[in-house]
């Protein structure tokens, strides 16, 4: 237990204590700090990170804020949906479900959304980090 660090802290042979300094133009210099800003990110962990060849994402688009914005409204259209269909009796659902046009329709349309919300959120899902030593060996 005596080896044991306080939550939230980096051994010594971890912490980021050491500077490397490198010249660039301003506009190179304005430029990094543009991609890092996009990213999330300080410049000194954007560097660190593009040194070990990773990619950060960039943060959301303002496209990319309007599809969430879109992806919000078709859940409450699904919710509705759903509601209405609870709202039925029984037979009044068995007559819709078995029309096959209907069916058929509404299932495209579901898959397609809950494909295309699952692609957005897969590539959402991983935030970022400055990679470990174990991935930079080469």
């Amino acid at each position: 237990m005596e080896d044991e660090q306080p939550k939230g802290t980096l051994p010594p042979e971890r912490k980021r204590s050491v500077t490397i300094t490198v010249k660039v133009s301003p506009t190179q210099k304005a430029d990094i700090k543009r991609l890092a800003n996009r990213c999330g990110m300080s410049v000194s962990s954007y560097l660190l990170v593009r040194a070990y060849n990773y990619r950060p994402k960039a943060r959301l688009t303002d496209n990319e804020l309007a599809a969430m914005k879109e992806f919000a409204a078709t859940r409450a259209d699904v919710t509705n949906y759903a509601n209405a269909l609870k709202a039925l009796s029984n037979e009044e659902r068995l007559a819709l479900f078995r029309r096959y046009d209907f069916m058929l329709e509404w299932g495209q349309t579901i898959n397609n959304e809950m494909q295309r919300l699952s692609a957005f959120l897969n590539r959402m899902n991983i935030p970022n980090a400055l990679p470990t030593e174990a991935e930079n060996v080469t």
